[in-house]
This record gives structure tokens, C-alpha cells and sequence, in this order.
């Protein structure tokens, strides 16, 4: 008899930066729902949104880039992502249940930095995903997503549905990352049942080339690595829902 598959990670990424209809995410993970061909009991989902443009204390935006790390711009820029994680998570709480039933977790991460494709490039190798399915924005960087990206590759249409672009792994990709400055938040909603469960739940971290730091002293903020967290936790999701991280 052959063995149930492991659990996979699926990464939904969006292009964070665009005005959009809210509710825009939440009918694409509805459409990612019910392609069972991405999507399995036990796989974790992670919703990965990418600012490369933030808010400067002056009143314009500015790219995420490594100018952005220091000082009034980087504490505007972590408040703006902070902003987005709560948007998105309220968003998505709703059809938390739906999920849990089926065995699948939803994780959100917001993250500041450019360029877009490099990020995703570096989640996708991060949390060594299954599936990438890319927002309707990132179109434009297609053949580069495909010629890169090692794993099975899905696009959002302009009806928000889910078009199938490969769905075998590509084996002879070598998936080469750039070093990239970056700021993430992460929630786990499947930790969360309240507004309040997120804000205390968001784990922060800010990376440099090469390095990886704590971007948050506050206590209700854990800052670890991310990458790790979802790798231990992809493998022990059993007990991960009743843990909370030290």
C-alpha cells in the first residue's frame, strides 16, 4: 500500500502594493479550495503578500529597498506592513473553518522589498513550496517565474479563478536567490481566532544578505525565523495548533 504524500506548502503570492477590493484574496483561495489538484488534507497554505512599494514619512512612496531599512522610513514601513497583516488576516479568518475541516492551515506573510520576483524566488526556496500560484499582477514576470521556479506554477486570472500553467516539478530548474533586504510579518491563522489572537501572535523578521535579524523588541511580538517555523511546524501540525512559540 503506498504511503499518503507529506504535507505540502502552497504559496499564494500577491502582488500587496496594488489597490484592490479586499475581498479580492479571499476569492482566490476560494478558487485555490477547490483545485484539488493543488491543493491536499494536511498541506499548509501560505498567503504570501509583497509591498516593493511603501509609504515615506514625507507622504510619497518609495521602493522597498535598502535605503527604506533605517530610521522614520523603516518604522513606516514596519507599521505599514503590520497594517496589511491585519487586513489580510480579518479578511481570512472567515473561511478559516473551512479549511480546518478539510486538515489545511493558513498562514499569512507580508513582506517589504523588492524587486517582487526575487522575494517570491526566495519564499519559494524558504519553504521549499509545491506550488506557487501567482497573483494576476505578476503576469508580466511569467517566463521568468517559469524559467526559475522549480515547483508547480499556477496564475490568477483576471476572474479571479485559478489557470493551470505546470503542474509537474521542473527538476533541471536551479533556483539561483539574489540577496535580498526584506521585512516580514507572519501569522498562522490556524493560532487565531480573534483580531486580538493576531496582533498577539505576529511573529517579525527583518533580512539582510547574508543575515537574518530581529526587527521587533516588544514582548507581544516574537521575532525567530519564519522559514524554520514553518518547516517544523509543516512536519508537527498536530501539536503546533495547541503550542505557542516561547
Amino acid at each position: 500500500m503506498d504511503s499518503p504524500p507529506s504535507p505540502s506548502c502552497i504559496i499564494v503570492a500577491c502582488d500587496a502594493t496594488r489597490d484592490r477590493n479586499e475581498h479580492d484574496i479571499k476569492l482566490v483561495i476560494d478558487h485555490v479550495h477547490a483545485k484539488d489538484i493543488i491543493l491536499s488534507s494536511g498541506d499548509r497554505l501560505l498567503v504570501l503578500c509583497i509591498l516593493h512599494k511603501v509609504s515615506h514619512p514625507m507622504g510619497y512612496q518609495t521602493l522597498a529597498c535598502p535605503e527604506s531599512f533605517a530610521g522614520t522610513n523603516f518604522r513606516a514601513m514596519e507599521e505599514e506592513v503590520r497594517k496589511k497583516v491585519h487586513v489580510y488576516a480579518n479578511e481570512l479568518l472567515s473561511c478559516l473553518e473551512d479549511f480546518e475541516i478539510q486538515g489545511v492551515t493558513i498562514d499569512i506573510q507580508v513582506t517589504a522589498g523588492f524587486p517582487i520576483r526575487q522575494i517570491i524566488l526566495q519564499e519559494v526556496k524558504n519553504y521549499n513550496a509545491s506550488w506557487i500560484v501567482l497573483d494576476r499582477y505578476l503576469r508580466r514576470d511569467m517566463r521568468f517565474h517559469l524559467n526559475k521556479i522549480p515547483c508547480n506554477v499556477a496564475l490568477v486570472k483576471d476572474d479571479l479563478s485559478v489557470d493551470i500553467w505546470r503542474s509537474q516539478n521542473a527538476h533541471d530548474k536551479i533556483a539561483e536567490t539574489k540577496p535580498v533586504y526584506s521585512l516580514s510579518k507572519f501569522v498562522s491563522l490556524s493560532d487565531c481566532h480573534s483580531m486580538q489572537d493576531i496582533e498577539q501572535s505576529i511573529i517579525s523578521c527583518k533580512s539582510y544578505p547574508n543575515s537574518l535579524a530581529s526587527s521587533d523588541s516588544s514582548g507581544t511580538i516574537k521575532s525567530y525565523s519564519m522559514h524554520s517555523y514553518a518547516t517544523s511546524s509543516l512536519h508537527s501540525r498536530s501539536s503546533s495548533k495547541h503550542e505557542k512559540s516561547g
